[in-house]
C-alpha cells in the first residue's frame, strides 16, 4: 500500500469517528433533556412488544456475530493473497480494539459502581444478556463498537452495516432492561476514542512484520 492510500484511510477514520461522536453528542443532549431514567423506561416499557423482545434479545446479537464473522471472511477472500498479511493485521487490530474496549469498560464499571437499572427502577428484563454487578458503561456496546470501527475505517462499505448493528446492540441492551441510555452513549464514545489510535497501530505492526519477515 502506498503513501497515497494510507492518507485517505487516516482521514476516513477521523471523519467516521467524528460523525459517530456528533451523533452520540446529539443523543446525549436528548438523554439529559428527557432524563436518563425516564428515557430508559420509555424504551424498556413504553415501546415493549413481543416482536421487539425477540428482535432485541436474540436477532440483533446473532446478526452481529454472524456479520462479524462474514466481514472477516470477506476481508480475507476479497483482498487476495498479495494483501493477506495486511488483512490479517487489520483483523488483529479490530480484535485488539474490541477486547481493549471491553477490558477498559470492565475497569470503569468497578470505578463508577453504578447499579443496574432493574435494581432501582420498575424495569423488565428480556433475553439472555449477561448481567454483571454494575451498569456504567455498557461493555457489550464497547465490545461491539470497538470491533466494528476498525473495520469501518479499513473498508467503509463492509464496516458500515457492522456499525449499524453495533448501534442496535446499544439500543437492545437498553430495551431489554440491562443498561441506561447513558451507559450505552458513554460506551460508544469511549470505544470510538480508543478505536482511532488502536487502528493507527496497523502501520507499525506491518512494519514490524516486514522486519521479522513474518
Amino acid at each position: 500500500m502506498g503513501v497515497g492510500a494510507v492518507a485517505p484511510r487516516r482521514r476516513n477514520d477521523l471523519i467516521s469517528a467524528s460523525t459517530i461522536l456528533l451523533a452520540v453528542g446529539a443523543l446525549s443532549v436528548i438523554t439529559f433533556t428527557v432524563g436518563d431514567g425516564e428515557l430508559f423506561l420509555a424504551v424498556n416499557r413504553g415501546i415493549a412488544n413481543p416482536a421487539l423482545d425477540i428482535f432485541c434479545a436474540y436477532i440483533v446479537p446473532a446478526a452481529f456475530a454472524v456479520y462479524s464473522a462474514a466481514s472477516v471472511a470477506a476481508l480475507l477472500l476479497l483482498d487476495g493473497r498479495n494483501r493477506r498479511r495486511a488483512v490479517m493485521v487489520g483483523v488483529a487490530v479490530a480484535l485488539i480494539s474490541g477486547f481493549a474496549s471491553y477490558g477498559l469498560g470492565r475497569a470503569l464499571k468497578v470505578l463508577f459502581g453504578r447499579p443496574r437499572p432493574f435494581e432501582v427502577l420498575p424495569a423488565r428484563t428480556v433475553g439472555p444478556w449477561h448481567a454483571s454487578v454494575y451498569s456504567f458503561p455498557s461493555t457489550t456496546t464497547m465490545l461491539a463498537f470497538g470491533f466494528a470501527l476498525p473495520i469501518l475505517f479499513e473498508r467503509p462499505r463492509l464496516g458500515l452495516p457492522l456499525v449499524v448493528l453495533a448501534a442496535l446492540i446499544g439500543f437492545s441492551v437498553v430495551y431489554t432492561g440491562f443498561h441506561y441510555p447513558s451507559d450505552v452513549l458513554a460506551g460508544a464514545t469511549i470505544s470510538t476514542l480508543l478505536a482511532v489510535p488502536t487502528y493507527r497501530l496497523k502501520k507499525p505492526l506491518m512494519n514490524l512484520l516486514a522486519v521479522v519477515k513474518l
